[in-house]
């Protein structure tokens, strides 16, 4: 049985996060010149398919640590809903932050657009499954760029032993990612 078989609407949203997805990244491409990256300043946030609470926007200098200019409020939520789990005390501190913050420099190091999928454990022994895209950006200030990266991700079965191979989650991600806000974000 497919997973569209078992849960129609399931398939559905995870097309659509596809669809907007893709669109983002073809909007990134659009706003190239000459095949170099695309100006951030360029950027319009209202051409953004993914909603921005499913987004997060680093600035990067160098080989310095990454600031979280914009962290959505989706992405916050997903560790804060562990039962028993204090709050970070800022968004980029949040276990899925520092788990995604890793693959910035490699962005910024290659300048090429990363496509993720991945998944981490939680301190109530769930798993997050997630994908997601890293578009880098350069800045206007000098040594400065940009990243944007756009979320989706499904919260897995506590009790289910988790492999963390390539194809076991991308059949999670299939069967029930979702995005972090309601239709119509």
């Amino acid at each position: 049985m497919t997973v569209s078989e078992r849960n129609p609407g399931e398939q559905d949203r995870s097309d659509k996060e596809r669809r907007a997805t893709v669109r983002l990244v073809h909007y990134w491409q659009s706003l190239r010149r000459n095949s170099g990256l695309p100006a951030f300043i360029d950027f319009d946030p209202h051409r953004n398919p993914v909603p921005w609470d499913n987004c997060f926007l680093a600035s990067c200098m160098a080989s310095q640590p990454p600031i979280f200019e914009h962290v959505g409020a989706g992405l916050v939520a997903l560790d804060r809903q562990t039962s028993g789990t204090q709050s970070a005390s800022s968004p980029e501190e949040t276990p899925f932050m520092r788990h995604v913050a890793r693959f910035i420099s490699v962005v910024q190091r290659t300048e090429e657009v990363q496509h993720l999928e991945e998944g981490y454990r939680r301190t109530d022994g769930s798993t997050v499954l997630y994908r997601a895209v890293l578009l880098p950006f350069r800045g206007t200030r000098e040594g400065w760029s940009y990243v944007l990266g756009a979320v989706t991700y499904r919260i897995g079965d506590r009790t289910k032993a988790e492999t963390g191979t390539p194809d076991k989650l991308r059949a999670e991600l299939e069967a029930g990612s979702r995005i972090l806000v309601t239709e119509g974000g």
